[in-house]
């Protein structure tokens, strides 16, 4: 998702994702490597659910806010709308799984 900016300069993160989720955020540079280690160094068959923070698409328009001065907001789409950007040989696929 690429957020977008209006003529009025307001940020928007165009999304089919609930703007209250919860995601699971991780800052790939710093945090993959040690998270593989863990996977290869532990027993075949082990799952892994690895995460920095978990934060909301509204927390993250908020501290991009914050971090450069610009309004940001999410705009949340119904779910019957294809994904924004998605090719069209994949829109169909994820709009089908944002419904579970």
């Amino acid at each position: 998702m690429t957020p977008k900016k209006t003529v009025d300069n307001t940020i928007q993160f165009i999304t089919l994702i609930d703007g209250d989720l919860k995601l699971p955020i991780i800052a790939p540079d710093e945090d993959s490597g040690p998270l593989v280690k863990a996977l290869v160094e532990d027993e075949p068959g082990k799952n892994l659910i690895g995460y920095r923070t978990w934060a909301t698409m509204k927390e993250l328009a908020q501290l991009l806010s914050k971090v450069t001065g610009l309004k940001a907001e999410v705009v949340t789409l119904p779910k019957s709308e294809p994904p924004v950007g998605v090719p069209p040989e994949l829109a169909q696929e994820l709009s089908d799984n944002f419904l579970y």
